[in-house]
């Protein structure tokens, strides 16, 4: 951001007109999407996938009529390459779900008891119940989609556990218990997170236990609310 602002400014003042057309398109605008993803997420996944959509759609107007164009796009062969690529991260996200410890197995379907939460919406959404006796936080990223996630029947394991949270025009709504310590700490832009409550004055805190949330929301938001 620091950087296209003083190009923005170079380009105003010299009148030189050094900024490409390429720079206001949809195309470049989910390439942008990517790369943060990458620098702000855990999760390497949402950010390969909008860099390369981006890119199939905006490279072939930038290198038309040069050797480029005629070897990856005319031969379709970048296409082939992306799908290749997308299908290995989807494969080492797969085995990786599988090999750690943290993940248990889900007894019963739609309820989530994995006591680490790992929630991904791309283009889609969904809602699950998380039931687990010992939540330790986890991810939630949602990109272009939503994620409703109910909280009131899991319990928070001792401690601070945090949910880190990447959202790109998209949002979600976390269900909280009103007894529960939980802390915002999103940073967004153009967006925004509420914490919407209601919390009685009978209300008993546990002061031994904190859920914090963490991340970034740009063109986005999210709601937390209680029963």
């Amino acid at each position: 951001m620091i950087m296209a602002g003083l190009v923005l400014i170079l380009d105003q003042i010299l009148d030189v007109n050094i900024i490409p057309y390429w720079i206001w398109t949809w195309q470049f605008l989910l390439i942008t999407i990517g790369v943060i993803s990458l620098l702000t997420s855990d999760k390497i996944a949402p950010g390969i996938i909008l860099i390369s959509i981006g890119s199939y759609f905006l490279f072939p107007d930038i290198f038309r009529g040069t050797w480029v164009y005629d070897t990856l796009f005319r031969s379709h062969l970048l296409f082939y390459l992306i799908l290749i690529g997308i299908g290995f991260i989807l494969i080492l996200n797969r085995r990786k779900l599988h090999g750690t410890r943290k993940y248990k197995r889900v007894v019963e379907e739609g309820n989530d008891t994995n006591d680490v939460l790992d929630e991904v919406a791309i283009f889609g959404g969904g809602e699950k119940i998380v039931t687990s006796e010992n939540f330790q936080g986890g991810n939630l990223t949602t990109i272009f989609g939503g994620s409703d996630l109910n909280l009131t029947h899991a319990k928070l394991a001792s401690g601070v556990h945090e949910i880190n949270i990447f959202t790109m025009f998209g949002g979600w709504g976390l269900i909280i218990p009103a007894e529960w310590n939980v802390k915002v700490e999103v940073f967004s832009i153009f967006g925004g997170v509420s914490d919407k409550r209601m919390i009685g004055p009978n209300t008993v805190r546990d002061n031994t236990r904190t859920l914090v949330l963490k991340g970034f929301v740009m063109f986005g938001g999210g709601d937390i609310k209680s029963v």
